[in-house]
C-alpha cells in the first residue's frame, strides 16, 4: 500500500518536511513549503515554493515539478544506552 498523495494535497506549514516524487527525473526528495517563492510570495519567480532543507535551493531547477507527496516517517527512538 502507497501513502503517496496528489501534491495538491501537500501541508503549506514550512516548518514540516516531506517526501517529494518528481517523475520526470524519477527522483524523491525531502522539501519544505516555502511561501515565499510560492505563488504570491516577494520571492516568486515561477511560482515553485518546494525548497531543500540542506542547500535552500528550489528543488524544480533540478528535478522539474513533483505530482505526489508522503509524510516522513516518524525517527527512530533512542533508549537509555543510546541503542535503538
Amino acid at each position: 500500500m502507497s501513502d503517496w498523495q496528489p501534491i495538491e494535497t501537500a501541508p503549506k506549514d514550512e516548518d514540516r518536511l516531506v517526501l517529494l516524487w518528481f517523475p520526470e527525473e524519477q527522483v524523491q526528495s525531502v522539501a519544505y513549503y516555502s511561501a515565499y517563492y510560492a505563488e504570491g510570495g516577494y520571492g516568486c519567480v515561477d511560482g515553485f515554493p518546494w525548497v531543500q532543507p540542506c542547500s535552500g535551493e528550489r528543488l524544480n531547477i533540478y528535478y522539474g515539478t513533483p505530482t505526489h507527496w508522503m509524510p516522513l516517517p516518524t525517527p527512530p527512538q533512542e533508549t537509555e544506552n543510546g541503542h535503538q
